[in-house]
């Protein structure tokens, strides 16, 4: 089943508070579902839930899932308690060098409303296990964990963190401000390994 995004529900970090995120679903090396995320959506949580969404409607009830965090990066991956519906994508494999081009952001959540796949181009280099990536589509509250693709549909990256920036002017943009994403890169040989493994 195609078109499936997934939506990441952390419950409850505290008395009030419940963490949503986004994820990317992909198969181990044993072929086993697993779903992978920013570690900040579910980190402290007691309770983490997979919801499936398409074309804006929940599919199914939340299937719960065990959490394992991935050291030195800000990605988890997700264990479903029993089967969740979608496709699998694959993982790009590892690699040394980012190659300029697009990436997909693959259905974000906004709000009560899951988005359709979105272009945005790769800004950055890879530094430290992660790369930048414009705002042009407009990432918000919600997106940790939405994977990026390639053009061939495999999950390059995650969504980690949005961060504010200034340097658009300075490179006469004529933009006031500029914000940029940054997203862990799974091509990282440990974190290829990792998740794989995991």
């Amino acid at each position: 089943m195609s078109g499936i995004s997934y939506k990441i529900i952390a419950a409850p970090i505290d008395s009030r508070t419940v963490s949503v995120g986004s994820g990317a679903k992909y198969l181990n090396s044993a072929g086993r579902q697993r779903i992978a995320t920013a570690k900040h959506v579910t980190k402290g949580s007691q309770r983490v839930y997979v919801q499936p969404y398409k074309d804006g409607e929940a599919i199914g009830a939340p299937v719960r899932a065990k959490v394992r965090e991935l050291p030195d990066s800000d990605v988890s991956v997700l264990i479903p308690v029993s089967a969740v519906v979608g496709d699998a994508r694959e993982i790009a494999k590892p690699s040394s060098t980012i190659e300029d081009g697009k990436l997909i952001g693959a259905g974000g959540f906004k709000g009560s409303t899951w988005r359709p796949d979105r272009k945005t181009s790769v800004i950055g280099k890879q530094k430290e296990k992660t790369i930048e990536v414009d705002n042009q589509s407009d990432f918000n509250k919600g997106d940790s964990g939405m994977p990026l693709v390639d053009k061939s549909g495999k999950i390059v990256a995650v969504a980690s963190a949005l961060v504010e920036q200034a340097w658009a002017t300075q490179l006469g943009s004529g933009q006031k401000n500029a914000s940029k994403v940054i997203a862990y890169d799974l091509r990282d040989r440990r974190l290829y390994q990792d998740l794989m493994a995991a």
